[in-house]
């Protein structure tokens, strides 16, 4: 699988890259036919009462198609820390992958 992780407006760090590169593996597990991914966690910008808020993309490409989830900062739920954006961010992809693994299913 081609792999890209891009971090945005703020440093990269060693421990959530590890936390992405598993996070992507549990997603091979998945879903074995992954053929690329692209994760970018930006610091959207600084929320007065709230902090810096994180927005995390996630990009799979399969055979044929391409799934997108993306984590937006939102006022009902502040990612101030980046980790929890990556982690809503692949569990929401997880279960996206889930879901195209059925349709794939009946499909065939």
């Amino acid at each position: 699988m081609n792999e890209q992780i891009v971090f945005r407006n703020f440093h990269s760090q060693p421990v959530l890259i590890e936390r992405i590169k598993k996070r992507a593996a549990k997603l091979e597990a998945i879903f074995p036919n992954i053929v690329a991914l692209h994760v970018v966690v930006e610091l959207t910008g600084f929320h007065h009462h709230r902090g810096n808020l994180f927005r995390t993309r996630v990009d799979v490409s399969v055979p044929g198609e391409k799934l997108v989830v993306s984590e937006n900062s939102r006022l009902d739920r502040s990612y101030v820390d980046p980790s929890v954006s990556i982690r809503d961010a692949f569990d929401a992809m997880e279960r996206k992958l889930i879901e195209y693994s059925r349709w794939l299913k009946r499909v065939a």
